[in-house]
């Protein structure tokens, strides 16, 4: 009996060490088959003396359980769970939303230009409490890329997060199948979005306008049917702070007034942005012509993994289409 208490000691020692081993080198060293044949066979024995053991592959209970036991059995069952099993003391991982992360290919596929492309298994871009929608913008209009739909729906998170109270109002993105879609040159495949301007009414209270406000470069503006509102330059910033800085999609332009840029940019100067920021801001705004006092035009770039069908802009020199 000595002999088999100081063997089953023995074992137990080495079944720690075994342990040890394990989370240092499992996998690149796992344990030979003939090691965990011997550890079945010891296993009924050393249960006898360190406590009862449940069935295999389940947890074992009771005030008697010895660790060393449950090593034998992750050893038997399952050498690389020894490594994986955290330290007590470990630092807890804690996922950043807004650091970049490794994405999957996604479904969709942006094919050719913004004004010359199709989309192949396109999004739909859903309605919620945070995201509405221009009025007459039809259901078979709000398509894009699963990064534009994504990006929308996290700008829209994002402003009612910074400054609760109003929902991003989304216009035109681009047909399921892409192509021409008329009045625009471009939002042919996925990768064009109007977004509405957030606005204030004329005694600072938060608006929800459902058509398109023209703005003037002081703020003020006027709706189609004669309501009077004024830009909202704290969501309005929020909103473009947060589609140049968002991991999901790199933007590559957003067309606008010249005069609604400058006071965009003095908007984040006053909010003290950094200069990167700022830099980056001046770059991708940028005045497209026609009608962009009333909305943003944003265009992204094209997903890693729809290159090389994708592409962002024409190989001759010249502005880029808007509209």
């Amino acid at each position: 009996m000595e002999m088999w208490r100081h063997g089953s000691c023995s074992v137990r020692h080495h079944l720690l060490d075994a342990q040890a081993n394990a989370r240092a080198a499992a996998p690149k060293y796992p344990v030979p088959l003939s090691i965990r044949f011997v550890l079945a066979l010891l296993a009924p024995a050393l249960a006898s003396s360190v406590g009862p053991v449940g069935a295999i592959g389940e947890p074992i209970e009771g005030p008697e359980t010895a660790p060393e036991l449950r090593v034998l059995t992750q050893l038997v069952m399952d050498p690389a769970a020894v490594q994986e099993t955290p330290a007590d003391d470990a630092e807890p991982k804690v996922a950043l939303e807004s650091a970049p992360r490794p994405s999957a290919p996604s479904a969709s596929v942006s094919v050719g230009l913004p004004f010359r492309g199709r989309l192949r298994n396109a999004r739909l871009i859903e309605g919620s409490a945070l995201i509405r929608f221009k009025a007459g913008t039809p259901e078979r209009e709000r398509f894009g890329t699963d990064e534009l739909v994504a990006l929308i729906e996290g700008a829209a998170r994002h402003v009612a997060t910074v400054a609760p109270g109003a929902a991003l109002t989304v216009g035109d993105l681009s047909r399921q199948r892409g192509g021409r879609m008329a009045p625009h040159r471009s939002h042919n495949n996925g990768r064009d979005a109007d977004l509405l301007f957030y606005a204030l009414d004329e005694q600072g209270k938060v608006a929800q306008p459902d058509r398109l406000v023209g703005f003037r470069g002081d703020g003020r503006g006027r709706a189609g049917d004669g309501k009077r509102y004024r830009f909202d330059d704290a969501r309005n910033w929020a909103l473009l702070e947060y589609l140049l800085k968002s991991p999901i999609a790199e933007v590559e332009h957003i067309f606008i007034s010249n005069e609604l840029r400058r006071r965009l940019l003095t908007e984040g100067r006053r909010r003290g942005a950094d200069e990167a920021l700022l830099e980056r801001a001046a770059r991708v705004l940028r005045y497209g012509g026609g009608r962009h006092h009333d909305h943003f035009h944003m265009r992204i770039r094209c997903a890693a993994d729809d290159l090389p069908a994708c592409r962002d802009a024409w190989a001759r020199p010249g502005p880029p289409e808007h509209g």
